[in-house]
């Protein structure tokens, strides 16, 4: 479908993961390349503001050059064993499992935020290894009484990274983790100071400057929507503001 309306000359928001694998993820770049067209992937979360003014604390030297970062999105819209084996769980429809759907969102705020990787370790599991098959259609959600099918992809990934600047950093994701809900942020650390961020309150950005180095506080700082892109699609605050408390 990317590839079909990049040749029919139009523009692309393509969701992720844009493709089953990578052979397919570049073969909408290169047609996008070739039209071209505009096109991106749906990281919508990096837009948050938020997100923005760390990525303006960070760019600005505020937190010194990063050293290390962790990066997390933990979910449980998979935790349920009876869990219907919809297609989110098939190699042939889906590619890859919890890989695609959540930790890409992570990889991309690492990139968004510290910068390029350059190196990685990873390991995968599975926790779940079978799911009973639907009666008809299904939502992300239900669960389901037919036959057991085999999971064909990962529940849980992480790694450790190491970006061009020579930070380090480790990313985690998993859509097995009972008890957590779009559990999805980073902490990361400078050689003066550090951000952190929960989605869970995307207004909150936690920040720690200054020379102190040691025994400093971290303050939360309320971002409010004139930071980062979103005033060009919601114009009513018209002044960025910020209370630090």
């Amino acid at each position: 479908m990317g590839v079909a309306a990049a040749k029919a000359g139009k523009h692309i928001w393509i969701e992720k993961p844009v493709g089953r694998d990578a052979g397919e993820a570049a073969a909408v770049a290169d047609a996008a390349t070739a039209a071209g067209v505009q096109s991106t992937v749906g990281f919508n979360y990096r837009n948050a503001p938020a997100v923005a003014r760390a990525r303006e604390l960070i760019a600005a030297g505020h937190i010194g050059a990063v050293t290390h970062a962790r990066f997390r999105f933990l979910g449980d819209y998979a935790a349920h064993p009876m869990g219907a084996l919809s297609w989110r769980f098939t190699r042939a429809r889906s590619g890859s499992g919890v890989l695609g759907d959540l930790m890409s969102h992570a990889a991309d705020l690492a990139r968004h935020l510290v910068g390029p990787l350059t190196a990685v370790v990873a390991d995968q599991a599975t926790f779940i290894a079978e799911r009973p098959t639907p009666a008809g259609a299904t939502s992300h959600y239900a669960t389901a009484t037919g036959a057991l099918a085999p999971v064909e992809n990962e529940d849980w990934a992480a790694c450790l990274v190491r970006f061009a600047s020579g930070a380090r950093g480790s990313l985690e994701a998993s859509r097995v983790s009972v008890a957590d809900q779009n559990n999805y942020g980073f902490e990361i650390h400078g050689t003066k100071g550090a951000v952190a961020w929960d989605f869970r309150r995307m207004g909150e950005l936690r920040v720690s400057t200054g020379d102190g180095y040691q025994n400093v506080a971290l303050a939360t700082e309320y971002v409010g929507p004139g930071w980062g892109s979103t005033p060009h699609f919601s114009p009513a605050p018209a002044s960025r503001w910020a209370t630090t408390t």
